[in-house]
């Protein structure tokens, strides 16, 4: 009995038994058994199949903080499948309740919310405001994703460009900060003139804006001395 059950625990399921499970509602055991149809052999119909048992074992899925750990692998175990609205509009939606129950418990989310919007660069907006309120570093990132001059006036875009102006001039977040600074200079300049101001002399702030204000004469004589 042993032998006939290491048997049938090592049995690869075929395409056609996927496509039962996925009708039975079977989605946990469909899915988990995806990757048993050989490469060559997962054409549309193993897309569709593989596509809705994702995303019933998404929709079954009872603890919020486990959504964005389950769409993390399933991205991560079958990329193709980002190709399709059957998998990428559930996993758009509850992936953004997953980000927010992760932000909640941790503030350890932000390679998650990244890898997320790389499946799907439409949601960057989405996740970039969800993330203004957890990690402004990587809310900068994801405005700089997906960046329209449209958000120049955006208080949430304009506080991480803050954020990221007072880090290292070396950094990541300096270099995206001061990137959406220039193109979003008219709406940028009023803020970065009074963040200079309220900023010490060797303060990370003063690094990342002294070129761009001396540049544009905006500075007093005084006020110059302090970028020397």
């Amino acid at each position: 009995m042993a032998t006939a059950a290491h048997a049938e625990d090592t049995r690869r399921y075929t395409l056609a038994e996927l496509e039962t499970l996925v009708s039975q509602q079977a989605f946990d055991e469909a899915l988990a058994h995806a990757a048993d149809v050989p490469p060559s052999q997962r054409t549309q119909r193993w897309t569709d199949a593989t596509a809705a048992a994702a995303a019933g074992t998404l929709a079954s899925l009872t603890e919020d903080g486990a959504l964005i750990l389950a769409i993390d692998a399933v991205d991560r175990q079958f990329p193709q499948l980002l190709r399709t609205t059957r998998y990428t509009k559930p996993r758009g939606e509850l992936g953004l309740k997953g980000l927010a129950a992760c932000w909640r418990r941790s503030d350890q989310c932000g390679k998650l919310a990244l890898r997320f919007v790389e499946g799907d660069p439409k949601l960057a907006i989405d996740v970039a405001r969800l993330a203004a309120r957890n990690d402004e570093t990587i809310a900068l990132s994801l405005f700089v994703r997906a960046f329209d001059t449209k958000l120049c006036t955006d208080e949430q875009l304009q506080r991480a460009m803050l954020a990221g102006l007072n880090r290292d001039r070396e950094s990541t977040p300096a270099t995206e900060a001061r990137s959406i600074m220039v193109r979003c200079w008219d709406a940028a300049r009023p803020l970065v003139l009074k963040a200079f101001d309220d900023a010490g002399k060797r303060s990370y702030v003063h690094k990342n804006t002294c070129d761009v204000l001396v540049a544009k004469n905006l500075l007093s004589p005084l006020q110059a001395k302090r970028c020397k």
